[in-house]
């Protein structure tokens, strides 16, 4: 018989938000999580609004410090990752050249951080309502989950919309609906 030892890592049973070593860190429903290309996890930190990064110490603790997004502020601006908004933030996944994608879920579009924490958005027109396009032409009823492709298809990603949908994401923001 195998027992499996659960070790938290960071964060703690209290939410809010603080930066910090541990279990001293802080989080307000984390929900999708990432590996960057250095090791990092990538958590979309949903009501906290923004994107953290916890950093592998490699001892029983880590390091959570803000990636992206004013901790605490709900909205929509795109520009340097200290200042950027999100609303409700559900997922992130990551692409082989460290690019970051956000399911930017209440402002209704899919977010773009790049390798210089540049955050601007790829695809979504900010309103909630199912539409295939490219870039802002599309929309998105509540992005949810987002994962990378896989196999032989045209790249990019695919996003569970809460539009009761899956959508293709194409790296040039040209949204469509697969199922």
């Amino acid at each position: 018989e195998s027992i499996t030892t659960v070790t938290t890592v960071a964060g703690c049973l209290e939410r809010g938000y603080t930066d910090g070593r541990g279990t001293n860190a802080k989080f307000y429903d984390p929900r999708g999580l990432a590996f960057s290309k250095d090791g990092e996890i990538l958590v979309a930190d949903c009501s906290n609004h923004c994107i953290r990064r916890v950093i592998l110490t490699g001892t029983s603790s880590a390091y959570v410090e803000t990636f992206a997004g004013t901790t605490g502020q709900s909205g929509y601006r795109d520009g340097d990752a200290s200042q950027a908004l999100f609303n409700y933030p559900s997922s992130v996944t990551v692409s082989s050249d460290g690019t970051v994608y956000v399911a930017d879920s209440h402002n209704y579009r899919i977010r773009k951080i790049d390798g210089l924490k540049v955050v601007s958005t790829l695809a979504g027109s900010g309103q909630s309502v199912v539409i295939d396009g490219k870039g802002q032409l599309a929309s998105f009823c509540s992005p949810q989950d987002i994962t990378l492709s896989k196999g032989n298809n045209a790249g990019g990603f695919y996003v569970s919309d809460g539009g009761h949908c899956i959508r293709h994401v194409t790296d040039d923001g040209t949204v469509s609906t697969v199922a």
